[in-house]
Formats: structure tokens, sequence, C-alpha cells
């Protein structure tokens, strides 16, 4: 059975660990009460076209997450989207992505690379406001790795 987590946004869970997010619009964005924190069931999210953004904090401790689809609906990936999801070793990004949160993937060790795809014009910062400076979205593989990517010209 679907739950709802924002009018027009659905997710199933099966019994494989495949969460499925399907719906119209944007995703609801989370601080401490996203319904997916620190699920272990989780080892793979498919999101269905037509979901237009991956809400702040929405996978946010996941640590048996290893893969997500990502369709090109959406535009926006959110503040923390991923933060400490372990284990997520891989994620292709879409050309209709067109801004990234800060820390978005903070603590996901797994994750070796990682391509941004020249449609990301922004990475937001809440502390900072909006900047072309990656400050702190990406920490791979341990805290010592820190990237800072400047986008734009």
């Amino acid at each position: 059975m679907a739950e709802i987590i924002k009018q027009g946004i659905t997710w199933t869970l099966d019994d494989e660990g495949l969460l499925t997010i399907s719906g119209e619009g944007e995703m609801m964005d989370y601080f401490l009460n996203s319904p997916f924190k620190n699920n272990t069931n989780i080892t793979k999210v498919k999101i269905i076209h037509g979901v237009t953004s991956i809400g702040n904090y929405a996978f946010e401790g996941c640590k048996a997450l290893t893969s997500i689809i990502i369709p090109n609906s959406v535009t926006s990936i959110g503040y923390g989207a991923f933060f400490g999801s372990k284990a997520l070793a891989s994620i292709e990004i879409p050309n209709s992505v067109t801004e990234i949160g800060n820390e978005a993937f903070c603590g996901c060790e797994a994750l070796a690379s990682i391509e941004i795809p020249n449609s990301v014009t922004r990475i937001r910062n809440p502390k900072l406001g909006d900047k072309h400076w990656g400050l702190g979205v990406f920490w791979m593989r341990s805290a010592h790795k820190h990237r800072n990517s400047k986008l734009g010209d």
C-alpha cells in the first residue's frame, strides 16, 4: 500500500528494500522528521518521472542505501538529501538538475566519484545563501577528503 508523503507524492517500500517514490511535483523538505531517516531496510531508491525535487534530508542516514535512480523530471536535490548514507556507491545526476543543496552527499563514504552535469548552476548553502561554491557538499570516503566545486564562469 502506498503512503502519502506530500499531496501528490507517494511512496512504497517492497520486501527487497526498493523504495519507489512517485507522483507529480516536489518532495517534502525535512529536517529531523523524514519517514526514511535512518531506515536500514532501504537498499535502493527509484524516483518515478513526475517528481521534481528530492527534499532536504530526505534520505538522511539510510546506511543500507546503495543506489538511486533519478528521472530527468528532477530539477533539484535538497540540502543533506543523502547525508550519512554511507553505502551509497552510485548516483547518476540527470541533466535536468540545476541545483544541489549543501551537504547533499556528505558522509557518503562508498561514493568514490560523482559527475556533476553542466546543467547544475547553483549549489545552495542555507548558512551562506546562494553561492557558486559547493562548500561542504561532498565528503567522500573520509572526513579528510573535502571537495569544493566552482560552478559556471
